[in-house]
């Protein structure tokens, strides 16, 4: 098995990890806030890695990769709008201006959703980029 492949199951292995901690929940704030900062991390490497092994046309450039990522930030948002709320309320930010007591339990379930939302926007739109690419190619090639 080779170092980069070691890495990438060690990276969904931690990001599996990481919503665990978020969703479950812990004593602490810190170790949800590192979780949450985590997840993000390795969505915006997943997506790197996916756009650099991007096979596109020359003529979309930029286009495509702004694509991409424009639909993960979308997917991301909407699947964070849909995530619950378990128990007390999700604790994401480092500051609140809530003057309620703090929880007994952190936890910050829209990480997680957000983490799948993003990823699904970036591999869908992949995707479908791919379809339209190979569609003009073939148009072209007539």
């Amino acid at each position: 098995m080779t170092t980069a492949r070691r890495l990438w199951i060690g990276g969904w292995i931690l990001a599996a990890c990481a919503t665990y901690v978020a969703v479950s929940g812990q004593s602490a704030f810190l170790p949800v806030y590192v979780a949450k900062w985590y997840l993000w991390l390795f969505a915006l490497t997943v997506a790197t890695y996916r756009a650099v092994t991007f096979r596109r046309d020359e003529e979309l450039g930029f286009a495509s990769f702004a694509v991409m990522y424009l639909a993960g930030l979308a997917g991301g948002y909407l699947l964070a709008t849909l995530a619950p709320t378990i128990g007390e309320r999700n604790y994401c930010a480092a500051v609140t201006w809530d003057p309620k007591l703090p929880p007994h339990v952190f936890r910050c379930t829209l990480a997680p959703f957000a983490f799948v939302g993003f990823l699904a926007g970036v591999w869908i739109s992949g995707w479908v980029l791919m379809r339209f690419i190979d569609g003009i190619q073939s148009r072209s090639d007539d």
